[in-house]
């Protein structure tokens, strides 16, 4: 319940943008496209809580709706039986380059917010986010340890 609350700024503070930026739309009677703003939303809420800021990256919504899209649709590989021709149609189809650069530019993205947590002068959080956490136990572990997190598996995590 403390985690809760102690994100509870974080929501209204992103909700008071939506808000404004809806008040702005209107006041100058512009159409709204309410699906940009509730993502926006839903990103601004969650990437600080769980990275600690908001990505001022450019292009990021699109990669994300272009994955979304990717992931929404069909895998020709997943609905013919032989493994080879729907892996071939995929790879025809652009469906397997997109993945991969896709995949790429995401890994990227969380490599570089990972890196940002080992810079000396960044100042500390009231809270910790996900990756603190993940690297305080990627710190911590002892040999005998059966899981072990690396840099690797935070970013897998991520993914």
């Amino acid at each position: 319940m403390k985690r809760v609350l102690f994100y509870e700024p974080i929501r209204e503070h992103e909700v008071g943008l939506l808000i404004e930026s809806i008040s702005q739309s209107a006041s100058c009677e512009a159409t709204v496209d309410l699906t940009q703003k509730s993502i926006a939303l839903t990103t601004g809420v969650i990437f600080i809580i769980a990275f600690g800021k908001l990505f001022k990256v450019d292009g990021f919504n699109e990669i994300v709706s272009e994955l979304e899209v990717l992931l929404g649709s069909y895998s020709t590989s997943k609905f013919f039986p032989i493994p080879f021709v729907g892996k071939v149609v995929d790879w025809f189809s652009g469906r397997k380059a997109r993945l991969k650069r896709i995949f790429n530019e995401m890994n990227v993205l969380f490599q570089e917010v990972i890196d940002e947590h080992f810079h000396p002068v960044r100042p500390k959080p009231k809270q910790d986010d996900i990756i603190d956490v993940l690297l305080t136990i990627s710190k911590k572990q002892v040999e005998f340890c059966t899981v072990v997190i690396t840099h690797e598996s935070i970013t897998a995590i991520l993914s």
